[in-house]
């Protein structure tokens, strides 16, 4: 806090923060010594330089991509719940047409999802390793592990392309499938 403070008078500061100097009312300070600021500044460099937490956040967005598509194609195919409200399908419409209680019940365990997860996105551990795979690669060799790390990382990029087309051809044509 005394470091902020001194940066509102005169005083030239010792600090090696690449932001420019300021000035306000006479007085000269650097950005980074705002406290909000100074965690925003913080947290964006360990971002830059940490693959890891980029990996985690690839692996997430594909994943929710991966089943974004497959629920759009299976409403485009005419499979859904019992009931009106679930027989809407367009993909922008069909989000108001549940209904607010649907949508917070989704809302709710998405939360609860990142609340169990959070501390893994900072903690030790491999990107994308929830602590379950279905048994899936139990007893696995170390190159197997590695093609279906590979595999997946694939099909996220490929499923997020995928919904950037989906949500485009609604967009201007009203359908998202042709």
């Amino acid at each position: 806090m005394d470091r902020w403070l001194a940066t509102w008078d005169s005083t030239p500061c010792d600090c090696k923060c690449p932001l420019p100097r300021q000035e306000n009312e006479g007085k000269s300070y650097r950005q980074c010594h705002l406290p909000f600021l100074l965690r925003i500044v913080s947290r964006s460099s360990d971002i830059q330089t940490d693959l890891k937490y980029a990996r985690w956040s690839e692996i997430k967005h594909g994943r929710i991509c991966m089943l974004a598509i497959v629920g759009i194609l299976v409403q485009q195919a005419g499979i859904h719940l019992p009931g009106e409200q679930f027989t809407n399908t367009d993909i922008f419409g069909a989000v108001d047409s549940v209904g607010f209680g649907a949508n917070m019940q989704i809302f709710a365990g998405i939360g609860a999802v990142e609340i169990a997860t959070f501390n893994k996105h900072y903690g030790e551990g491999e990107p994308g390793d929830l602590g379950f795979d279905g048994g899936q690669l139990k007893g696995a060799s170390a190159d197997k592990i590695a093609l279906r790390k590979e595999q997946e990382i694939v099909h996220c990029r490929l499923a997020m392309i995928a919904f950037l087309g989906a949500m485009g051809q609604t967009l201007l044509f009203g359908q998202a499938l042709p």
